[in-house]
């Protein structure tokens, strides 16, 4: 089995409120912090494609790469339990 990395995004909500006299002068009332659940990949940053139509790195298929981030937690597991490992 191959070494997983997680990747993740922070993403950030400030809320501002303004009035006529103060719109330059406008200060943050609250900030809302939001952090994306990381996903696991089977990527190990060792991307070429061989002639079988793998990756060399992480063993999947184009088509398997593109839709990485569309797949459930659950069929991201199956892929790297017990698909990818089968290819080695």
């Amino acid at each position: 089995m191959r070494p997983a990395r997680a990747s993740g995004l922070a993403m950030y909500t400030i809320q501002f409120t303004f009035s006529k006299s103060d719109a330059i002068q406008a200060q943050p009332v609250m900030q809302t912090v939001q952090t994306a659940k990381p996903l696991l990949s089977p990527c190990i940053g060792v991307c070429e494609m061989r002639p079988d139509g793998l990756c060399g790195g992480c063993l999947r298929t184009l088509d398997e790469i593109a839709g990485w981030s569309a797949l459930s937690d659950a069929a991201r597991e199956q892929l790297m339990q017990h698909d990818l490992p089968a290819r080695e």
